[in-house]
């Protein structure tokens, strides 16, 4: 999870454990943070889980915004990117921001707050 606001992140981390998806949550504070978490937890077990690992992405953070972490993200090797997912969770609704979000590779763009049917919803979708 990559969000900056604190009670955004217990409220959504609180949600995760509820709907027992995953066993495991990071939550960095801004893109920076994510890409640094990435490269250091994630990128070694590449091509060896079925698995992917799915990134919830505010768009309006400090140091470095959702927008700044997707160009950085995406310039990397596509290999290094495998098993990644990134959705982007934020509590935005402008149309700008959407049709933005558009041109990387996003799972989906959810809008605040995260709730259980949506998160179960999500991986129906891209399990």
């Amino acid at each position: 999870m990559v969000d900056d606001d604190p009670i955004s992140c217990f409220i959504n981390q609180k949600i995760i454990e509820l709907s027992n998806i995953t066993d495991h949550i990071a939550i960095v504070h801004n893109g920076w943070e994510a890409l640094e978490y990435i490269s250091n937890n994630l990128s070694h077990n590449r091509g060896f889980s079925a698995k992917s690992d799915l990134i919830l992405l505010d768009l309006n953070m400090p140091v470095m915004n959702g927008f700044e972490f997707l160009e950085k993200f995406e310039s990397w090797e596509q290999g290094f990117r495998d098993n990644i997912e990134v959705v982007v969770l934020t509590s935005s609704n402008s149309q700008s921001d959407i049709e933005r979000v558009k041109a990387f590779d996003v799972k989906s763009y959810l809008s605040k707050p995260l709730t259980i049917e949506g998160l179960k919803s999500l991986f129906k979708t891209y399990p």
